[in-house]
């Protein structure tokens, strides 16, 4: 830790910028910590909105897919019809 010189006489005002130093950290500090949870707040809204389009991606894929495996069991059906096999 750095040390800090207080140049005062007395006890009760080396105590009195103890204490205002003091107060200034935590000031510092809370402020700080606010600000990192609020980026933090903005970075899960954003990865959620990431992860919700990408959930509508794939679920459009999917779709996209039954509606393949459909076309191709309809294609199937008249290749077995037109050789006979039904």
């Amino acid at each position: 830790m750095n040390g800090s010189f207080i140049r005062t006489i007395g006890i009760k005002r080396a105590t009195a910028v103890i204490g205002l130093m003091n107060l200034t950290y935590n000031i510092f500090r809370a402020l700080q910590q606010r600000y990192v949870l609020q980026k933090n707040d903005d970075i899960k809204k954003q990865m959620q909105l990431v992860i919700d389009q990408k959930q509508n991606e794939m679920d459009e894929l999917r779709k996209q897919v039954e509606e393949m495996k459909k076309i191709i069991g309809e294609k199937n059906f008249a290749i077995e019809v037109l050789r006979g096999e039904r």
